[in-house]
């Protein structure tokens, strides 16, 4: 009788010290789910330029006023643009190649869209002015571009990356935002969707 007591005992040890251990390992599964989950949010933040630092989605957020000379000297106002939909590209001319190659979509919808329908900003960081100028001369770009080599714009949105293509609504809300470097089939879509959305009003 007593030996049964012992092995009964004996029986609950084991099972509360497996039952612990069982506790135990679902904790650091867990822990390690949880882990994994915080480094995906770190991943996607890295990597995708609609994701703001806080986590967020710059879709839909209100873009920065800009208020500031373009290369030449001219002012240009963000707020006074009353264009319905604002192209804004961000760029260095130290930016991979191919991805500054975009300059030909960006030029070709400046010269296609009406103003009033659609304008084009550039804003570069370049600190030597003189890098900026040769380069649209180069390419003869002849919409606005504004010159911001303390990053002061890209600084204030949080932006990382560049070069970067930003569509705004006529009250400046980001509706798209995307890292430059679109095939030639990407460009169709994306000028379909510029008709589109102008079509609709937006």
């Amino acid at each position: 009788m007593k030996l049964n007591k012992i092995f009964i005992i004996i029986e609950l040890i084991i099972f509360v010290f497996l039952f612990q251990y069982t506790i135990s390992l679902l904790l650091q599964v867990n822990s390690s789910r949880e882990q994994l989950n915080k480094l995906k949010s770190s991943l996607n933040l890295l990597s995708d330029p609609t994701i703001q630092t806080n986590g967020m989605s710059f879709i839909g957020t209100v873009f920065t006023d800009i208020n500031a000379n373009d290369i030449y000297g001219i002012p240009y106002s963000l707020h006074s643009d009353q264009a319905i939909m604002k192209l804004v590209v961000f760029f260095n001319t130290k930016d991979c190649a191919g991805c500054l190659n975009e300059y030909r979509l960006w030029k070709h919808v400046y010269r296609v869209f009406p103003h009033d329908k659609l304008s084009v900003i550039g804003i570069c960081n370049d600190v030597d002015i003189n890098n900026i100028i040769s380069f649209i001369k180069e390419r003869e770009i002849d919409f606005p571009i504004i010159h911001d080599p303390n990053n002061a714009i890209r600084t204030s949105m949080q932006l990382r990356f560049s070069p970067l293509r930003i569509i705004l609504d006529n009250y400046n809300n980001i509706l798209q935002i995307a890292r430059a470097g679109l095939n030639n089939s990407e460009q169709k879509a994306f000028i379909k969707y510029l008709e589109d959305t102008l079509s609709k009003g937006k």
